[in-house]
């Protein structure tokens, strides 16, 4: 209650970036209308959630991300975990997926230290605060700094992401089963590393979700 009284306080004197604008007028219901699973087209095991291409969810992605939007992360948090759910219902027919782990893809080091937070880590941590039985471990996996993503073309994307993570112990890791979280999976291959880093870990399955594609 006292965040968002602040908060309206603060939009009155400073008002908002389009972005946090636009993504400030969406309703639980609103976001549960742009809902659109579908497998990623390379890496099926990766289920991403909402279209890149709309705006609105281009707003929502960035206001997080750039905005630091608790009240967003809160939103998506539970649209995602309803989703994650969903995926888990088939998965929990195997032994080990009743109680998985929630590992987030860790921003590089030079990220962190410009925003001094991880977006998906906030994120999953909403989302693991509304599953019951599951475990979020922030400290799974390590991340090396490498160019960014963004700037490259596709092609080139796979050989600069490979082998920047690593598991931070094969104890912790092994016979997990486990959720990786991501915002954005366009190419796939961060989630596609962050995968190989906890299998060869030992893990004994892991499936990804992202927000957007």
């Amino acid at each position: 209650m006292w965040y968002r009284y602040c908060s309206l306080i603060l939009d009155a004197i400073i008002p908002p970036s389009r972005d946090v604008a636009l993504t400030k007028s969406l309703s639980l219901d609103d976001l549960a209308r742009l809902l659109h699973p579908r497998a990623h087209p390379d890496f099926p095991w990766i289920t991403t959630l909402f279209p890149y291409a709309h705006p609105k969810i281009r707003a929502l992605i960035r206001s997080i991300k750039y905005g630091n939007e608790q009240d967003a992360v809160l939103l998506v948090g539970k649209i995602a975990a309803d989703e994650i759910l969903s995926l888990l219902e088939d998965k929990q027919l195997f032994s080990g997926w009743e109680k998985p782990s929630l590992v987030a893809v860790r921003s590089s080091p030079e990220r962190m230290r410009l925003r001094g937070y991880n977006q998906a880590a906030r994120i999953a941590i909403a989302i693991s605060n509304d599953i019951e039985g599951m475990r979020y471990e922030p400290t799974l996996l390590t991340r090396e700094e490498r160019q960014s993503q963004v700037r490259l073309p596709n092609d080139k994307r796979r050989t600069n992401i490979r082998g920047a993570f690593r598991a931070t112990g094969h104890q912790k890791v092994r016979g997990k089963h486990i959720v990786l979280l991501d915002d954005v999976a366009e190419s796939g291959y961060t989630l596609d590393d962050a995968r190989r880093a906890l299998v060869e870990a030992g893990a004994a399955d892991v499936i990804a979700v992202a927000l957007a594609h």
